[in-house]
């Protein structure tokens, strides 16, 4: 079983340390996980049963992940203002964290990878994205983007603005994506 949470601890600057984040990431949607795929096919079936389309089911998904998971930043030092470390928690982390507490917690990377994995395992084609927005380009944030009936479409559930699947940040000033 792979472990819960996979470290960086040595990022380089600028995109390399962009592309290795989100190769990690990546690596860790398509990791199987037994417990996780006993709940997507549980997902698979529900979906299934209500009778939803592709383009319901991927906004259920987002919706019932929006409501569970809260957000929280990584580690860092307060006095100093800088994020000191970046923890990227794999998907059995946060099922177990919903199994024993009804909610996960993490920041947009831990988001990404807990959708995402879902998303993954029932067989939407993703690309993580990642974008500074902010006028000095540094990448400060992570989400993902689903084919949905044949559409290109954000999901990220973080900002209180996103809140709706399709929704993506505008006020982008630079990008790097990454196919998983």
């Amino acid at each position: 079983m792979p472990p819960a949470y996979g470290r960086l601890t040595e990022i380089p600057e600028g995109p390399l340390g962009a592309l290795a984040t989100l190769r990690m990431m990546a690596d860790m949607i398509r990791v199987p996980d037994p417990g996780l795929l006993d709940f997507v096919e549980g997902l698979r079936q529900r979906a299934g049963s209500h009778g939803l389309t592709e383009t319901e089911t991927a906004r259920w998904l987002f919706d019932w992940t929006r409501a569970r998971f809260v957000y929280v930043e990584d580690a860092d030092d307060r006095r100093m203002g800088v994020q000191t470390e970046e923890v990227i928690q794999n998907p059995g982390a946060s099922y177990a964290q919903m199994l024993a507490h009804g909610r996960a917690r993490g920041d947009c990377d831990d988001y990404v990878v807990w959708l995402g994995a879902l998303y993954y395992w029932l067989g939407f084609p993703l690309a993580l994205e990642a974008v500074a927005t902010h006028p000095d380009g540094q990448l400060d944030h992570v989400y993902l983007r689903v084919e949905v009936d044949g559409r290109w479409q954000g999901a990220d559930a973080i900002p209180d603005a996103a809140g709706v699947f399709g929704w993506e940040p505008d006020d982008v000033t630079a990008r790097v994506e990454w196919g998983v």
